[in-house]
């Protein structure tokens, strides 16, 4: 697995990533499809911009595997330890180990 820290044109697959880790609870709402994703877009945004503003020395990271982007990992350094601020991967990268080895 490799990093990159991320850039304003990694949004629509951060966002992207945001939804896939909602789509069981947002399964059972009646919402319209139009409904759903507004509501994830306006969680994603507001989100992102609470990490940004209450971690500003956070690593923002990527996270590829062969060159492909399959997830996010959020980290802030502090003195005496490190805080995982969040961590998510695609649905088809959950469950192989990869979330187990990124924490160890």
């Amino acid at each position: 697995m490799t990093f990159r820290h991320i850039t304003e044109a990694d949004l629509p697959f951060l966002a992207r990533l945001y939804a896939s880790t909602r789509t069981e609870e947002l399964a059972v709402t009646p919402w319209s499809a139009e409904q759903k994703a507004a509501f994830l877009a306006m969680q994603f945004q507001a989100q992102h911009a609470h990490y940004q503003q209450h971690y500003p020395t956070a690593d923002w990271l990527v996270t590829m595997r062969g060159g492909e982007d399959v997830g996010r990992l959020y980290l802030d350094r502090w003195p005496s330890e490190h805080c995982v601020i969040d961590i998510a991967l695609l649905p088809e990268y959950r469950g192989s180990g990869l979330g187990g080895a990124l924490m160890r």
